[in-house]
This record gives structure tokens, sequence and C-alpha cells, in this order.
């Protein structure tokens, strides 16, 4: 899964996209940081249940200093809800 910052915000929040695809052409869902700034809820769009919201626990807002782990800390969310 890409993640891009498309730095908008949405209720005062940080608003991440997420892609798929080979050159992250497939709009999969998008990010909202959660209140305390204590990860995201993921709303998708390209699953098998559309508009499923899922909680990440992570560091937030995404940032130069900690996108790796928020990125790998999302994918792992997207990947436990699609088994």
């Amino acid at each position: 899964m890409w993640i891009r910052d498309e730095h908008r915000t949405m209720f005062g929040r940080q608003v991440l996209t997420l892609w798929s695809g080979q050159f992250a052409t497939e709009y999969e869902g998008e990010a909202v940081g959660l209140p305390g700034h204590n990860g995201y809820t993921l709303t998708m769009y390209l699953t098998h249940v559309y508009g499923e919201k899922i909680r990440v626990t992570c560091p937030s807002p995404r940032d130069e200093e900690n996108y790796l782990v928020v990125d790998e800390s999302i994918n792992a969310a997207i990947k436990k809800a699609r088994k």
C-alpha cells in the first residue's frame, strides 16, 4: 500500500490517502488522524466491505521522522483486516 500526505486536514486532523497498484494508481481509501494524536482511522473503499473502518495505533501526525513506522503500522492493520 502506498501512503500519501495530501497536506489537507479534516476537522483539524491530518488526512492521508491510500493507494495500491504497481504505480499507486488505484485509490483504496483514506486515513484520518485520531483526536489524541495516537493513530488513524482508515476508511477503505476497495475492499470486500465498502466503507470498512480500521483503527490503527501509531504515531501521528505522519512526518519526515516517523513516516516509516506509520506506513508499516497502516499496512499491517490492512493485512490483518483482509485475512
